[in-house]
């Protein structure tokens, strides 16, 4: 800045609103915390390890539990079943797999009251689909290891 102040000019036909609007202005306004912070707190109320991360996806079903598109490691993101900007904790028992798209769309809403309302495609299918020539390989295979 140049070293100048700022003018702020309220008017109004009433008073009280621009003492009402002067006072707004005057009260010093309180940063907002970022999500570091949030998790900083979060984790201070529990934590969760890798492994048991992995326990819990081997455990549950591959599919977003909003949308039923079928989660693999490239859209699946771990959710915050109560957001940790409302005091939920990073244990696993607040953390589930969803697809990206809906963790996006669910923000801070508490999971048992976002609903999904969009449509979008389904990409992904749970199980590989095989081909025909992968049946072939693998039956010559099996030919070979048995007579081996």
């Amino acid at each position: 800045m140049n070293g100048k102040r700022k003018r702020k000019v309220i008017t109004s036909k009433d008073r009280d609103k621009v003492v009402a609007k002067l006072e707004e202005l005057a009260t010093p306004k309180t940063p907002k915390k970022t999500r570091a912070e949030y998790l900083r707190e979060a984790r201070a109320i529990a934590t969760h390890t890798p492994s048991e991360w992995y326990a819990k996806l081997r455990t549950l079903p591959k599919i977003c539990r909003y949308c039923d598109t079928a989660l693999n490691h490239f859209n699946m993101v771990k959710d915050h079943m109560i957001a940790l900007e409302a005091g939920g904790s990073d244990s696993i028992d607040n953390i589930q797999p969803i697809c990206w798209e809906c963790n996006v769309d669910k923000r801070t809403t508490p999971h048992d009251e976002y609903t999904y309302t969009g449509s979008k495609p389904r990409p992904f299918s749970v199980f590989p689909k095989r081909r025909p020539e992968y049946e072939r390989v693998m039956a010559k295979r099996n030919e070979r290891q048995g007579a081996a």
